[in-house]
Formats: structure tokens, sequence, C-alpha cells
């Protein structure tokens, strides 16, 4: 999750940054080892307490009877199921008992997991495996080319299913690890049919859809050594996991702690011996058309004891497309919730960033609007730039409130370099406009700009919410009834020399929501943390990118912040971007929110301003919301 860099507490000294490849593990046993290096040291975690106290434990986790799951008895079984649904539904997070698992061969696995970590560092370093899909992998942290700080943890990752594979040490390991991950496939074939059925589908649709006779099964362990200041530290940050269905056991040492209803709650597993901790993950909530939600989890360190975790999870056949189930769809008269993808492709994605949240899966959620109507959008945009010069001249609108402009660069009169691109600009609400030409432009910006309208609209419901406001507080603060709504397509031609010439300069828009989608040609780049990241739209097939924009930044006084971006050129091939922005009606006064203002004890930050004098004050040239932020006497 990213949060703003914090410097240690004054009392909390920590050492200086560990450049070695050294395992978690060896630094935790250096002999004089007192603080963690800084590069342990995670800024959420002072923010959030990951001693633990906040946490609670609770023996409301729910436990499923896996002996009445698989009962003949057909009233015991069908209950059974009712609970399992509720626990998919209510905590996506629960325990089994009476699985049919050895005691004794859980109890084997740990130890001899724990014998692999206590081999010499040169044995396992045969193991250091470099590919999200090597079959054996041991290594520290989680993607150390991402991160910014490390996590306390080393790891052990072993595909088992549908090939088996094994570190050929210690002496055991493999007879343990292929007789306890059959088992667990076992386990969890069964829930995985009992949870079909919990969704009123057929026992066998899962295994049909995902392919379960193929599954992606892998074999994980999770090493936590002693920390000496794991009030600074992190054993795992909060995520969800990628798979179905995932099976965890551990050395009775604490540290997991599930996110529900806001609050973190320690696992309970100790209290239960024998049972199994399973979470959902985000296949399932993609399947489940987000019924059944991937919880968020996260792992603590203390400084007391080495825990050790065996994590299998479970996941579809890496070339299945996982998409929400259509029976589900076509029953509850919803649209899809999530866009199809392959499992092998949301594994590279997951790997591709750093740990945060369930970020990952949000880059897959599915806004409604027909992917060939998108693409048509960008087509007929591509003919009126390819029309000739004469046809379009007569659209150059000179005006910013003219209702269709045509033109390059952004501003002549205030440019000492003029940028790489020409542009349409269309105003499509309240009042809608259109070019004469293409044949089939109008038709298809009056129905791309509506469907936008509707997402826009969701969007900034569930915005107001996340803002502690009621779902309509910004529609009717705002005027969105009248909302202005531009039409932008920018053509950033081929240009011999990228790096001398920009297409447009870093800047933030000046609406609420903007959402774009392109040719499928890179250029947009976002900045995030001081650094310049590239979009990855390509990796998501009729995906939205949206971003915040000014006037959000005023209304949340400050706590949502318009984003910095920039348009970059190649000298391979055009690049055309649609961007339709949105923003409140053109004389409505915009100023933080009241309620927000009062609530927090703060001042406001920003001053008032009609939208049509801040889009007159922006094309001006002039810093806008530095001119509008309240000096402070």
């Amino acid at each position: 999750m990213a949060t703003p860099a914090m410097l240690p507490p004054q009392n909390s000294a920590v050492a200086p940054a560990s450049h070695s490849s050294a395992t978690v593990k060896v630094l935790s046993e250096s002999p004089d080892l007192n603080s963690i290096p800084s590069n342990y040291v995670h800024s959420s975690s002072y923010e959030e307490s990951p001693d633990s106290s906040d946490a609670e434990d609770s023996s409301l986790i729910p436990v499923i009877d896996f002996s009445q799951l698989t009962s003949n008895d057909n009233d015991q079984k069908s209950k059974a199921i009712q609970v399992l649904g509720k626990a998919c539904e209510e905590w996506g997070f629960f325990m089994v008992v009476n699985h049919g698992i050895p005691d004794s061969l859980m109890k084997a696995v740990i130890n001899v997991s724990n014998e692999f970590f206590n081999m010499p560092e040169e044995d396992k370093k045969q193991f250091e495996g470099k590919h999200l899909l090597d079959p054996i992998r041991c290594g520290t942290s989680f993607n150390s080319s991402k991160e910014k700080a490390f996590f306390w943890r080393d790891f052990l990752k072993v595909v088992v299913h549908p090939e088996f594979h094994c570190p050929s040490d210690p002496q055991g390991f493999s007879d343990l690890m292929l007789e306890y991950s059959e088992n667990c496939r076992k386990v969890v074939k069964k829930l995985l049919g009992a949870i079909s059925e919990s969704l009123d589908l057929d026992e066998c649709v899962i295994n049909e859809a995902m392919g379960l006779d193929s599954m992606l099964q892998k074999f994980n362990v999770n090493y936590y050594p002693r920390c000496p200041q794991p009030e600074l530290a992190i054993g795992l940050p909060p995520h969800s996991d990628h798979g179905l269905l995932t099976l965890l056991i551990h050395n009775e040492v604490g540290g997991l702690q599930i996110m529900h209803k806001g609050k973190w709650i320690n696992d309970n597993w100790s209290a239960l011996p024998n049972s199994l901790l399973v979470n959902i993950g985000d296949q399932l909530e993609i399947f489940s058309n987000g019924k059944y939600k991937s919880v968020l989890h996260r792992a603590m360190v203390n400084n007391e004891m080495t825990r050790i975790s065996v994590a299998l999870t479970h996941g579809p056949s890496l070339e299945a497309i996982v998409r929400p189930a259509s029976p589900l769809v076509q029953r509850t008269g919803c649209c899809p919730a999530y866009s199809p993808m392959t499992y092998k492709d949301y594994l590279y994605l997951q790997q591709s960033n750093h740990l945060d949240g369930k970020s990952c899966l949000d880059h897959v959620v599915n806004h409604g609007i027909p992917e060939s109507l998108i693409n048509s959008v960008i087509d007929v945009s591509n003919e009126f730039f390819n029309m000739p010069k004469e046809d379009k001249k007569q659209f150059e609108g000179k005006h910013v409130l003219d209702p269709i402009r045509y033109g390059a660069s952004f501003n002549y009169s205030k440019e000492k370099a003029l940028f790489w691109r020409d542009f349409l600009k269309v105003f499509v609400h309240p009042e809608f406009h259109f070019p004469s030409d293409p044949q089939a432009l109008s038709d298809l910006i009056l129905e791309y700009s509506e469907n936008c309208r509707r997402v826009v609209k969701k969007l900034l419901g569930a915005i107001s919410e996340s803002l502690g406001l009621d779902e309509c507080f910004i529609n009717e603060a705002l005027g969105l009834d009248s909302m202005f709504q531009l039409f932008n397509v920018n053509y950033y031609p081929r240009c011999p020399q990228p790096e001398l010439a920009i297409g447009l300069p870093p800047h933030t828009d000046y609406g609420l929501l903007t959402l774009l989608i392109h040719n499928g040609v890179g250029g947009l780049q976002i900045m995030h943390e001081g650094k310049w990241i590239n979009d990855n739209r390509n990796a998501f097939p009729n995906s939205l990118l949206v971003n915040v924009c000014d006037q959000l930044q005023i209304f949340s006084n400050g706590k949502y912040k318009s984003v910095s971006h920039r348009a970059m050129v190649n000298n391979e091939m055009p690049r055309i971007s649609v961007v339709v922005s949105h923003g409140p009606q053109l004389e409505t006064i915009v100023r933080p929110a009241s309620p927000l203002v009062q609530r927090t004890g703060c001042c406001p930050v920003y001053g008032p301003m009609t939208y049509k004098d801040y889009i007159h004050l922006k094309l001006s040239g002039k810093s806008c919301l530095d001119h509008l932020r309240i000096q402070k006497s």
C-alpha cells in the first residue's frame, strides 16, 4: 500500500541498509544484531502498529466440518454447504476440521520444512530460481527488484502439480511433500465442489471451468526469523492470494492476521489442533463475480521465536481463461464485474509489481462498456485525423469553450516550444456536439460518452462513500446531472527524434475524473512516488485508465490528489488516445466538502472557485491548485 515516507520513531534506531544478498535468516543470526537495517524498515509499520496490539483475537472465525460436507446424509451436507457459502461471502476465510489429513503428517511437514532452512546457505543456493514459474525457488522478501523496503521473511516455493518437483534435500522431504500435496488437492477439490453448489451451480462446474485436473498447485514455505525490532518490520504486507483456495498450517507461532470488516483478526489455529486455515484467492472472487471476496491478510513478526508457515496454493490450469461464471451473471442480471484473463497472465501481472493489497485484482474490474464500441471509437477517431487538412480546418475553434475545436500543440500563445500532437476537443454534455465527418463519428461519440457518464457517476458515488459521505453527495454538490463532459482525441504522429520532443508535458487534468483509452501504442506515463510509471493498459483488454483530477482534489480537501502525467512520442508509429474528461457543471462553485472539513477539524486547504473560472485559469498557464491554496497566516 502506498504510504508517505516517514522517519522512524526517535527511540527506534535502525542500522544502515544491508547491501548483501544474505537471507533474513543469516541476518537475524548476526551476533551483534540489535536493530534492523534501514532497507527492512516499512513506513506503514509506524502507522499500523505491527506489534499486533491493535489486532483482535477471535473465536468467531468460521469453522467448517469437512466430514459433514462429504456426508451421505443429504440434509447434513446441505446445511454444511450453506455454512460454507456464508463463510465465503462474509469472511473469505475459514478453518476446516475433520479433513482426514493425519496430524502426524502435518507436523512432519512443518519439521522437514524447518530442516530445509537450517541447511547451509551454500546448499540452498542451488535452488535460487529467478523466474516466476521455475519449479523450485528459494529466496527472500517477495520481489526485490520492485521493493523499496524488504520483507522479513525467506521462502521456498515448489511447483507440485501438474508435475511434481522437490528439492533433493533434506532427506525425506520429497515423500512428505508428495503425500501432503496429494491430500491437500483432495480436500480442495471437495471444498470447491461444495463452493460451486453454494453458488447454485452443479458440483463439477468450478472443476471443469478451471481445469482442476491440471491445477497449478504450489507448496510454499515462509520462514520468519526472530526480529529485534518487530514494530518496524513486516513479514508480508497486506495482500490477497492469486489462486482459488490456499490451505495453511504453521508451527503454532502467531503472526497471521486477516482483515475482516476493517479490523485485523489474529488467526486462532492453535485453538483447533490439526485444523487447516483456508482463504479465498483472487480467481474465486473473479469466478463468483465478486460474491465471494479474496481476503486481505498479512504476516507479522516477533522478537522471541521463529515462525514457519506452509501454504499450499491451488489455482486453475495455467492456460485456463478465468471469468465470471456465465450462469451466475445470467441469473443475477448483473454485468460481469471482471474481465477475462488467463491464470498464467494473472500470475505474471502480480509478480511484475510490488505486493500491494489487491491492486492486481483491481486492474481487471470490468466497466460494462463493450470492447467493440471502444475499438470503434479509436478507429473512427483515427479516420478524422486522416481526413484532408482542408476538411478539418472548419473545426479550428479559437476559444476554450468553443464546442468543437481542432488544432495542434496546446496553447500557442503561451508555449516556448510546441508539443508533438494534434487534437480534437468536442463538448458532449450537457449539450451534445459533433463534427459532421467522418460518417458514424456522431453516433459512436454519443454512445461512448453516455457509457462513460454512467461509469463516472458510479465511480464518483463510490468515491463519495469512501470519503464517509452519502453516495449521492458529490453528484448533488457538483451538479453532475449537468456535468461538463469533453470528448478529447490526441493524435501523436511518428517522430523522427522522440528524445527531443514531447507529446504533452507533465500536467494534471482540471475536472473530476478522466477516462482514457488508446490504440495500444505506449506513451502515457504517470508520476507515482517520484517516478514515472508506464501505463499497462495493454495487459488488460477493454480496460479504462482513470485518473483523479484537480476538482476532486479540491473537493476532498487534498485527501485524493490529482495525478501528474505526460505523453511521450516514438519514431515507429502514431499513438491515438481518446480522453473523456468529466467535470462539475460549469457554474458550480467548487470548494472542500463541508462535512469533511468539519469531521476532520482541519481548515479548508483550497478557496472556492467556479469550474468555468478554473478552466480559464488553467488555460492561462497558471498553476491553478497553488493559486487556490489558502495560505496559512
